[in-house]
């Protein structure tokens, strides 16, 4: 739905019929309007990421940023993010198309029309994705959450230039929290430092925690 500055709505519109009712979506602003990413369910429980785009008068129809053909009669409550600047879009999405927890990335460079082939970011059981992406002058940073097999699960930053390229990754913090209580993660950027909040736990306690790292 559209609001104009007084709160009154002005449009509204069905993106899509048939999605995963309870992973996040994301969106972001090309030049060629707004888009956003959300995981779709298709025919035979089919839950790939999606993407629809609005031009200012009607929104595109939802395609596949990668048909990944994951299969899976439940919500992951695992969204998509998203950036973009100019007509370049960058996503990062979590699946287990291949049987393993992997976090892919893509990018496209006519506002969302096309995207070229995936990279992986990372993949193995200790991947538990609930990304967050944001840009940062010319590189892309990247969170996410590993679980140990002892089960403490570690906040996780990457960072990549604009091709997803060139990865450096940062250990943020241990958590206390176990299984979905620790959220999704939150990202900021800007310049060479990034700002994270999330949930931990302390005893049955929960409670936002942060940090700002700086790369050099």
């Amino acid at each position: 739905a559209t609001y104009d500055a007084q709160a009154e709505q002005a449009g509204e519109w069905p993106l899509d019929t048939s999605t995963c009712d309870c992973c996040t979506t994301s969106s972001a602003v090309t030049d060629r309007g707004v888009v956003v990413v959300y995981r779709g369910r298709g025919d035979g429980e089919i839950r790939d990421t999606r993407i629809v785009r609005f031009d200012g008068e009607r929104w595109t129809p939802p395609r596949d940023v990668h048909t990944d053909g994951w299969k899976i009669a439940g919500c992951p409550v695992n969204g998509p993010v998203a950036v973009a600047e100019g007509e370049t879009v960058w996503v990062a999405w979590y699946t287990e198309a291949d049987g393993e927890p992997e976090l892919r990335a893509a990018r496209s460079d006519d506002a969302g029309d096309t995207f070229g082939a995936p990279v992986t970011l990372a993949r193995g059981m200790q991947v538990l994705g609930r990304l967050g992406l944001a840009r940062a002058g010319d590189h892309l940073l990247v969170s996410w959450l590993e679980q140990a097999p002892d089960e403490r699960q570690t906040l996780v930053l990457g960072r990549y230039d604009g091709r997803w390229k060139h990865a450096r990754r940062v250990e943020v913090a241990t958590l206390s929290a176990r299984g979905r209580a620790s959220g999704i993660p939150r990202l900021q950027a800007k310049g060479d430092a990034a700002w994270l909040a999330w949930t931990d736990v302390t005893g049955d306690t929960p409670g936002l925690k942060g940090a700002r790292v700086v790369f050099r």
